[in-house]
């Protein structure tokens, strides 16, 4: 996968600026140790 983004960190910042970055158009991935929401 390509991305334009890479998010490190899958708390609720995290995924919310990755959400964010989506709705806008851009291609998102998010690498997180745990869980996602954690």
């Amino acid at each position: 996968m390509r991305s334009d983004i890479l998010v490190i960190g899958g708390g609720i910042i995290g995924l919310a600026c990755a959400r964010e970055l989506a709705r806008q158009g851009r291609r998102v991935e998010v690498v997180e140790r745990l869980h996602a929401g954690s």
